[in-house]
């Protein structure tokens, strides 16, 4: 497979575009690219380019857009809403999320969260680069949306779509919640307080579990999307 890389609309036919240091920097010094070598390009938007490095120096490394060659709809959604977790942890989650499906992504701090809104917010332009990078990878042509929501109990009653909310000892998921599933509510290491599981009922969000084994809380979306990728057949 050729290399791949995301670039932020618009994008054109004949458009050159010079790219940040770092990318250069990969490009040209860790793959080795030379001036003409080819590669492929998208947009985050359903769109890939066939492309090729224009000039390879990593002072000014400029790749030229030859012509599009793949052009997909928007995927279902398959939404996230994440309660903050510490460390490399979250970059994990987000990486492995993006490369099952995650289309929409909101962080929430919630009562047994290990940081403020403040800190979350501070560090989206880095794990927005995570989800990218994992588009690179994964061949995804649409880049998931990643935002923040605030607290768990304000953000409830604005989150989209019919979410589940994964807490251990609750009945297990089946293929009867997935039916109509577009995404689920996890929450951080400690899990989430009564006050939050009484939120979710009250708000009509089903709670449900994954079996008897208790999931660290990056691991229970990767194993939730998995199942529910699987219901849907893997489009």
């Amino acid at each position: 497979m050729s290399t791949r890389v995301y670039l932020a609309p618009p994008l054109a036919c004949g458009q050159r575009v010079q790219l940040d240091s770092k990318r250069a920097h990969y490009l040209v010094r860790v793959l080795r690219m030379r001036t003409g070598d080819e590669l492929r390009c998208f947009d985050g938007h359903g769109r890939e380019w066939a492309a090729r490095l224009a000039d390879a120096d990593t002072r000014r490394c400029v790749l030229e857009i030859d012509e599009l060659v793949r052009e997909t709809c928007l995927p279902p959604p398959q939404h996230l809403v994440q309660a903050f977790i510490k460390g490399d942890a979250m970059d994990r989650l987000l990486q492995k999320a993006t490369e099952l499906g995650m289309t929409h992504a909101w962080l929430v701090s919630s009562s047994y969260s290990q940081a403020a809104g403040s800190r979350i917010e501070s560090r989206l332009p880095h794990w927005q680069a995570v989800v990218a990078s994992a588009c690179e990878q994964s061949e995804r042509l649409w880049l998931p949306n990643l935002g923040t929501a605030g607290r768990l109990d304000t953000a409830l009653p604005t989150l989209p779509g019919r979410l589940i909310a994964l807490h251990p000892g609750a009945p297990v998921l089946d293929s009867e919640d997935l039916q109509h599933c577009e995404g689920f509510i996890v929450g951080p290491e400690g899990g989430w307080s009564s006050g939050e599981t009484d939120r979710f009922v009250a708000h009509g969000i089903p709670i449900r579990g994954l079996g008897d084994r208790v999931l660290r809380s990056e691991t229970a979306p990767m194993a939730a999307f998995a199942v529910l990728c699987q219901h849907r057949g893997w489009h």
